[in-house]
């Protein structure tokens, strides 16, 4: 059976089955993630815009996002009060009062409290990480990928 693409009706046809089949059988053997909601702690706008944008193109919902650690804990609170989940916050470990990662291990340790159940990624660029998260991603080097991968899988 010719499987070529040439400009003629039947074989177009044939190729747009094949297709539809290919499609049909990958998305049959990929176990899909489900979909996280994920909190964003970030103080660059930049960074909170793109990675949200990133983890949408997977599937992951950013269901809030705190800019800076004097907002953290009111935030938090608020967003428990509202009833807000989160399965996966992703925490900067500088959040504009300190360079040495307290900020982000602030944050997590206020996250372990209200919400014990949602896994936490650091992302810092300090080689010392985010003390008090379940996995660390050095902002410096990690890829895009890496940022999903860790949001699928942990």
């Amino acid at each position: 059976m010719d499987r070529s693409l040439k400009i003629s009706e039947g074989i177009i046809s044939q190729v747009s089955i094949v297709f539809a089949f290919w499609v049909v059988v990958i998305y049959n053997s990929r176990i899909m993630p489900p979909e996280a909601k994920v909190l964003i702690v970030e103080d660059h706008p930049t960074y909170r815009k793109v990675f949200s944008q990133e983890l949408s193109y997977e599937g992951h919902t950013t269901t809030g996002m705190i800019a800076h650690i004097s907002e953290a804990e009111a935030a938090i609170h608020g967003f428990k009060e509202s009833g807000v989940v989160f399965d996966v916050a992703l925490i900067d470990g500088n959040l504009g009062e300190s360079r040495d990662g307290e900020d982000g291990a602030r944050v997590a340790q206020m996250l372990r409290s209200e919400y014990p159940d949602t896994k936490l990624i650091g992302i810092s660029a300090s080689r010392h990480g985010v003390v008090g998260v379940d996995l660390n991603l050095n902002k410096s080097v990690m890829s895009f990928e890496d940022l999903v991968n860790a949001v699928t899988n942990i």
